[in-house]
This record gives structure tokens, C-alpha cells and sequence, in this order.
């Protein structure tokens, strides 16, 4: 809209700039054009800038000659400080800076939405959007609880928001007081996944040095060590910028600080109509004629409100926690209030306690206006985390006994007077919450009157049937991620008391819940609860609940790379189960003791177990759970090369699937029959059953991989000739698992997407994707697929006249494939006795023969360590 030909009218012409739309409306919805100048002077310009405009709006028909004559400097120099305003004054209003009701957009799904205008902040935000786009790598927002900092942080996010391209994560910390606690928070809105690479710290490192990022950390202050934490992310990624609010500033390099006082209040010396030029006294009344609608602005209204604000010391929550009564009382009415119940509020030193206690005092006075019933669903709704539903209010408001619809509309009424806030949900129902400045004032009364006690039992009672879900272990049902996932805080709250109050509930708990914690990749959360709860009595008064304890260990000490100490812990729970007739646990140890052999290549006990775990399986009547251990019986047979037999494993599992409705299942047959026609060389079908297998996915949000999907499509829409298909499909695939930090499946599509681009000659691009896998992959013994790394890094050789190192790494991978008994795919070994043949061509059958066999005969280190110096050779040496 603004740019300097535009700005130079607003200020020399303005008659010309009003009879043009929309800026004839923009100015009258400002106040007038005399209301924007005074505005554009309030604005943050250096002091030439503003002595510059000073002189335009004084007199806007002067020459140059005068305006530097005046300002005793050259002609030369005013042009330069007279351009410099103009470019200032185009970023400002472009950037809504004047617009005090602009409305922000939300920046992704990682930053919340201010559901209100900022009022008052025009210079602050201002300077912190300068910051952010400026050298400070971290701006720091400090000042007094309640005075805006979380606001203030929002806006001025998202107006930056596409410089940074949208990747602005906001992380609300106001619950957390240790690092590692904060770190958790920040890797969970990164969905990154426990690693047995890397550590929590070294995880949010690699994810937020993807592209630049903003992240937002709210109420940082009373984080232990927090100052190391945040010094090690921006030390490790030069490219990062923090904007974090706290109550006092913290010691970092290359910071930016600034200090945000409440809003200006009015002179009470002046007339009232002067009054509406204050912040805090317009921040009240938009805020109050929101509540109420009717409400009469008028001298005496004007002259309470004035006396509220300088009462209040300006500071906004309190305002706006204020504001909210007057659909009660007038303003005069208020003041009689405020006299009587915060007589905390007075100007006084600003200390961390003494804040906290004018913020307390604000909240006790907002809850000394409400009824008893309402004091009561207040109090007791204090014990519910994040957002919760009607449901959970009716559970722990028992004492006050409200029909559902009168605890609803009691629910709003709260949210009137912003003790609760409010938001849609997926099913359009309500969800509510609290601020924790509230619920902490809320827990002080349910101390005091006895309450907390029971309420929390009520909470947990609530939350333990939530999660109660006899869950069917392999796999988890369709919607049981997302079933879980708003209630997941409240969960683990409830699990945590009932450890101490109730330890046989929270036995309960854990045993529904963790698989919860197992899809969404919370592997160490898993382990140190079942230790914990392992401890208790109860937990040995019960041989199934020891063997289910530590069975719910396995897997996430299996995904973290222990795997010895897994597979000796797994033999040991399937003899006891056994031994004491449990053949539901039994089964699902034979289950996981034919995955745990499967990835260490032992295929003879794979098929035992798998064999042993489907007849049990099916003996108990669980039909999703012959699906998972018939299905991996079938992916081995198919590695092995075994067609025929994995075909009729996977249709069989398929029919199973479909006679039930289960779309997890039926997806991941598909898959498998794609996989299985893939590798026997039917390229045409296996693209056809991957696309279909993908759309089922897709359609019904089913928990599987999609990088899994997404490849098959990609590899066989290669071999059919689709190759923007193929590229497609394997990029995407490779996005997903980085996304979800799916290292083992990772390694396995960066090699499949370097395939793509080496049939494309993007050598370099593949290279680099190459160099990556092998990183990942050096803890990780996946013969086939590190098989798959030395291939694509022989037919680059062979494309860049390099076939001695070709040959040896064509032998090094057909070792590979022997010694792990998985011979190649069909179309795959098509492709390599393709380039064996190009080889032959190449170098003397002598020479051919001497570099193959070395490569046969090299260990796998001595392998690994000239695989990396070919690819970090071929980097150096081949264009960008």
C-alpha cells in the first residue's frame, strides 16, 4: 500500500492523498490527518529523522535549501536523512505500526493468535521488529508479570513472520523450571523423537538448523541454568534468532533488551476529554466496551476510568482483568471496589515478590466478584491442565452439582471475566482454559479450604478412564494417537499423583498409556516411569505386572539402540511368561523376539518366533495382532526372495484386514504386496498398489510411516519411467522422516532419492544425500541397505571415470548381500548388472577382477572408512 511516493504525499500533499482509496478511509479511521502526524512523530526514528519530518509537517512547502539552512547542515546531507525517514516511514506503516486495530494472522501452526488489538505499543513494537531483522541474535522482552510481554511478542512475531518463511515456533514455559523440562517442550512442537544418536540438546540443534528460524520462548525466568541452555543453541546456530519474555533480563551475547513498563497513565490534572490520549485509559475502554456493548462514555465514566488506570499502575492484565466487570459495574462503581479489595496495587519498589503480589491481588480481586457457585467451578476446575472439555469440568465440579448446561454457560461466564479462555476444537465442542497466573491463585484457595485433595483423586479418576484402553499392542488402533493426544498433560498429571496416592491406579494408567508415549516417540519417558513404578509394592505383588513393567521397556530401549541388553531382557519375560501360563504376554514376546532377530539377521529364529507369536495370536482371538507378526513374516520372505510365499502371506492378511475393517492393516498390506511386487520386478503393480495404499493413508489418517509409502511409489514409478513421479514421491519421503526424525527409515530413502538424481546426473545433489546416510547410519548394522549406499556410490564412479573405485565398492556390496542371505530385488540387480557391464568396458578383466575382490574381502570399517573418503573425494572434486 505505502511506498515513497505515497508517504512524500501523506506529508507535502496530503489534500491530493485523501481523495484517493483506500487511503482517504485509512486516514479517517486514524483520527484525521493532524491525528496521524502526531502519531508518525511518536513513531521510533533517529534524531535527525525526526527533526526531518518536525520540519515537513511544519512547513511542507519549504525548499531544501531552507530545511537545511534550518538544520545547519548541507543539502546533500538533508537528501540523505530526508530519504532515510521516508524508507522508515514506508517499513512502519506497511508494517501496520499506525493501525492499532490490526488484527494478526496467525504465523503457523507453532504461533498462537492474539485474539485482541495491541494497544499502546506502537514505538516497542517498533523496535522489537527492528531487532528481530537487525545483528541481535536474541531480543529480550523483560518487565513485570502482567505487563504484556506474551503480547507483545506475538505481534511483533508475526509481523516478521515472512522473512523468516513462516518458521516461527512459539514455546509457553511459564509451567517449566528445568532446562531439560524446557528443551522437551521445544522438542515436542519440533515432533522430534527420542534418538540414540544424539542427545535432546544435539536433536533441537540439527532440527532448527534446517532454515532460519524465529523461536519464541515465553516466562523463561524462573528456569534453572536457562542463561547455558540458550547461550549453547545460538553458540550452535549462527543462523537462529530467540525473542523470549522474562521478568528479568538474562546474561547473553549479541542480546538486545528491552524493558516493557506498563502503559502510560493519565495526567489526572488535565481535563477529562484529554484522558482518551492515554493508553491505559484507551487499552480499559476497548476492553470494557467489549463487555459491555451499552456502556456511556461520557465525562464522569471518563474520570473513573482515569483514576482506575493510575490506581493500577497501568499495567494491562490488571486493566483488562478490571475492564471485564463493567458488564456488572459502571466504572464508578468499580472504583468503590478497587479501594476496598486491592490495596496492593500502589506504587512501591519492583521487586519479583511485590509484582507477584500485585498480580495476585488483581486475580483475588476478579474472583471476589463472583458468586459462590462461581467461586466454587473456579476453584475446582483449577486442577485441569492446558484445554480441556465440558466432561472433565463435570467430573471434578460434583460438589456443585450444575446440569451440564447451566456448568456451560457458568463456563462462559468465567470467560467473561477472564479467569477461563476458550477454544474451538476438531469436534466443535468447547475446550477451556486457564492461565496459570490464575490456576496458581485457584490452588492457594483449594489449599486453604481443604479441597485440592479430593479434586486431584476426581481429576485422576476422570483422566485414568480416559486413557483406559485395553490397547492392542501391535499395532495401536487407528485413532488412538489422536484420541489421546489433548488429554495427554492431564494424563500424566494424574499418573504422577496416583504414583504417590494411588500407586494400584497409577499401575493402571501407565500400563494404557504408554503405548501413547511409544507412538509419539517418548521412548526415555517410557523407561523411567516403568522403573519407577517398579519400586512400589504393588508392582511385586503381581508377577503379570512386574513381566508388563518391564515389557514396556523393550521397545523404546530397542529404538534407542540397545539392543543386546533388549533381546536377553525379551528371552528372560517370554520364559516367565510361559512358566506361569500368561499367553498374551508370551505372545507378544515371541513377537518382539522375531523383530529383534529380524534386524540382527538371524532369520531361522526370525521365522520361529514370528510362527510362534501368529499361533498364539490367533488362539487368543486377536486377528490385528496375526496381521502384524504375519506380515513381518512376510516382508523377510520377501527379502529373501521367497515371492510366492510372501504374496500369499500378505493376500491373507489383506482378507483378514478387510473382514474386520481394519484400515491400518489394510494399508500395510497393501504396502507389503507393493513392496512384494516391486521386488520381484513388477514394476506397474506395485505403483498401482503403493498409490492406493498411500490414498487410504492419507484419507483416514492412519498411523503409519508415510516416508514408507511414499517411497514404494517413488522406486516403482523409477522403473516404470516416471521420473518427476519418482522424484516427487521420494523427496517427500525423505521431508517426512527428517520431519519426524525416522533415522533408520531415513537412511533407507536418501539412498533410494540419490538413486533418482544419479539417474538424472544431479551427482552433487546426491553426493551430499549420500554423505548424510552414511553419518546416520554408522551405528546402524543394516546390511542391505549400507549395500544400497556402496551401489549408488559405484555408479557415480562409473559416470565420473572412476571405475577402480567402482569395482571395489560393487564388491564390498555383493558381500554385503551374501552375508546377510537377502539377495538383491530384481529390478535393482537389473540396474547392476547394467553398470557391471558398463565396468567391463571400463578397465581390464585383470583389474576389474583385483579391485572387486578387494572389496569383497574388506571388513566392514576399513569399508565404511574408504566409502567416506570416495564420497567426500567425489564432493570435493565434481561442480556444485
Amino acid at each position: 500500500m505505502w511506498n515513497i511516493k505515497t508517504v512524500q504525499h501523506l506529508l507535502k500533499k496530503p489534500n491530493s492523498l485523501l481523495k484517493q482509496q483506500p487511503f482517504h478511509d485509512w486516514v479517517h479511521a486514524h483520527g484525521g490527518i493532524q491525528q496521524v502526524y502526531q502519531q508518525l512523530l511518536e513513531l521510533p526514528l533517529g534524531a535527525h529523522e525526526r527533526q526531518v519530518l518536525q520540519l515537513l509537517l511544519a512547513d511542507p512547502e519549504a525548499s531544501q535549501t531552507k530545511r537545511a539552512s534550518q538544520l545547519h547542515i548541507h543539502r546533500v546531507t538533508l537528501q540523505r536523512h530526508q530519504r532515510s525517514l521516508f524508507d522508515k516511514l514506508v517499513e512502519f506503516l506497511n508494517a501496520g505500526l499506525l493501525d492499532q486495530q490490526t488484527v494478526v494472522q496467525p504465523s503457523g501452526q507453532h504461533l498462537p493468535l492474539p485474539l485482541t488489538p495491541l494497544v499502546g505499543r506502537i514505538g516497542e513494537l517498533a523496535t522489537v521488529r527492528s531487532y528481530l531483522l537487525g545483528p541481535p541474535q536474541v531480543v529480550q522482552i523483560i518487565g513485570t508479570g502482567g505487563v504484556g510481554k506474551t503480547r507483545l511478542a506475538l505481534h511483533s512475531a508475526s509481523l516478521v513472520e515472512q522473512h523468516f518463511q513462516k518458521r516461527i515456533i512459539f514455546v509457553a514455559l511459564a509451567a517449566v523450571r528445568e532446562t531439560h523440562a524446557a528443551l522437551q517442550m521445544l522438542a515436542q512442537q519440533l515432533d522430534i523423537r527420542d534418538s540414540a544418536q544424539h542427545t535432546l540438546l544435539e536433536s533441537v540443534v540439527l532440527a532448527l538448523r534446517q532454515r532460519p528460524s524465529l523461536l519464541v520462548l515465553d516466562n523463561i525466568e524462573q528456569i534453572n541454568d536457562v542463561d547455558s541452555m540458550l547461550q549453547s543453541l545460538i553458540s550452535h546456530i549462527p543462523q537462529l534468532k530467540v525473542l523470549l519474555t522474562s521478568r528479568q533480563r538474562l546474561a547473553l551475547t549479541n542480546s538486545a533488551v528491552l524493558q516493557l513498563h506498563p502503559l502510560p497513565t493519565p495526567d489526572l490534572s488535565q481535563p477529562p476529554e484529554m484522558y482518551r490520549h492515554s493508553p491505559a485509559v484507551e487499552l480499559f475502554l476497548q476492553r470494557a466496551q467489549a463487555a459491555n456493548y451499552s456502556l456511556l462514555i461520557d465525562s464522569a465514566t471518563l474520570n473513573a476510568v482515569a483514576h482506575i488506570c493510575v490506581r493500577l499502575d497501568g499495567l494491562p492484565l490488571a486493566l483488562e482483568l478490571a475492564a471485564a466487570r463493567t458488564r456488572i459495574f459502571a466504572p464508578a462503581t468499580l472504583l468503590q471496589h478497587l479501594e476496598q479489595r486491592l490495596n496492593l496495587l500502589t506504587n512501591g519498589p519492583q521487586t519479583p515478590t511485590t509484582r507477584h503480589a500485585t498480580l495476585r491481588s488483581t486475580i483475588a480481586w476478579s474472583y471476589a466478584l463472583l458468586d459462590a457457585q462461581l467461586q466454587s467451578i473456579v476453584r475446582c476446575v483449577s486442577v485441569l491442565l492446558d484445554y480441556w472439555p465440558l466432561a472433565a469440568a463435570q467430573a471434578v465440579c460434583v460438589n456443585v452439582q450444575p446440569t451440564a448446561d447451566e456448568l456451560q454457560l457458568a463456563l462462559f461466564e468465567l470467560v467473561d471475566h477472564h479467569l477461563l479462555t476458550v477454544v474451538p476444537s476438531p469436534s466443535d465442542e468447547p475446550q477451556f482454559g486457564m492461565l496459570e497466573t490464575t490456576r496458581e491463585y485457584m490452588r492457594e484457595q483449594l489449599v486453604s479450604s481443604g479441597e485440592l485433595t479430593t479434586l486431584l483423586q476426581r481429576h485422576a479418576r476422570f483422566y485414568s478412564d480416559i486413557v483406559y484402553f485395553e490397547p492392542l499392542h501391535t499395532p495401536a488402533p487407528d485413532d488412538y494417537v489422536s484420541r489421546l493426544k489433548p488429554h495427554a498433560s492431564n494424563a500424566v498429571a494424574a499418573l504422577s499423583w496416583c504414583s504417590t496416592h494411588d500407586p494400584a491406579r497409577a499401575i493402571d494408567i501407565f500400563m494404557h498409556f504408554w503405548w501413547y508415549w511409544l507412538n509419539t516417540g517418548n521412548y526415555r519417558q517410557i523407561i523411567a516411569w516403568s522403573e519407577q513404578l517398579l519400586l512400589l509394592p504393588e508392582a511385586h505383588s503381581s508377577v503379570v505386572v512386574q513381566l508388563e513393567l518391564r515389557h514396556a521397556q523393550i521397545m523404546p530401549r530397542g529404538f534407542l539402540g540397545e539392543i543386546n541388553a533388549v533381546l536377553v531382557d525379551t528371552l528372560q519375560i517370554c520364559a516367565a511368561a510361559t512358566q506361569h501360563g500368561i499367553p498374551l504376554l508370551q505372545a507378544r514376546m515371541e513377537y518382539l523376539l522375531g523383530r529383534l532377530y529380524y534386524n540382527i539377521g538371524d532369520h531361522t529364529a526370525t521365522l520361529l518366533h514370528l510362527e510362534r507369536a501368529s499361533q498364539l495370536y490367533t488362539a487368543l482371538e486377536l486377528p490385528k495382532e496375526v496381521i502384524s507378526a504375519e506380515s513381518l513374516r512376510g516382508n523377510l520372505l520377501c527379502d529373501r526372495g521367497e515371492f510366492a510365499a510372501s504374496q500369499v502371506i500378505f493376500e491373507r492378511c489383506l482378507e483378514l484386514a478387510q473382514s474386520i475393517n481394519f484400515t491400518y492393516g489394510i494399508v500395510r498390506s497393501l504396502s507389503c504386496l507393493a513392496q512384494n511386487a516391486l521386488y520381484s520386478g513388477d514394476a506397474p503393480t506395485a505403483l498401482q498398489l503403493s498409490e492406493h495404499a498411500l490414498a487410504l493413508a492419507q484419507e483416514h489418517t492412519v498411523p503409519i510411516p508415510l516416508s514408507t509409502l511414499y517411497g514404494e511409489r517413488g522406486m516403482a514409478a523409477l522403473y516404470v519411467g516416471d521420473i518427476a513421479c519418482a522424484t516427487q514421491s521420494l523427496e517427500l519421503a525423505v521431508a517426512a522422516d527428517r520431519e519426524r526424525q525416522q533415522l533408520p527409515l531415513l537412511i533407507i530413502k536418501l539412498a533410494d532419492l540419490a538413486h533418482i538424481y544419479i539417474y538424472q546426473q544431479r551427482f552433487a545433489e546426491a553426493l551430499a544425500l549420500l554423505l548424510e546416510g552414511l553419518q546416520l547410519q554408522q551405528t546402524v548394522e543394516t546390511y542391505p541397505y549400507l549395500a544400497w549406499y556402496f551401489d549408488q556410490t559405484a555408479y557415480i564412479c562409473l559416470q565420473t571415470e572412476r571405475p577402480a573405485a567402482a569395482a571395489w565398492c560393487m564388491g564390498f556390496s555383493q558381500a554385503l548381500h551374501t552375508l546377510s542371505e537377502f539377495p538383491r530385488p530384481r529390478l535393482e540387480q537389473q540396474t547392476f548388472d547394467a553398470y557391471y557391464a558398463q565396468l567391463q568396458q571400463q578397465l581390464p578383466l585383470t583389474q576389474l577382477q583385483h579391485h572387486y575382490d578387494s572389496g569383497c574381502t574388506a571388513s566392514q570399517p576399513m569399508a565404511l572408512q574408504t566409502l567416506h573418503a570416495i564420497l567426500s573425494e567425489l564432493a570435493r572434486a565434481l561442480p556444485a
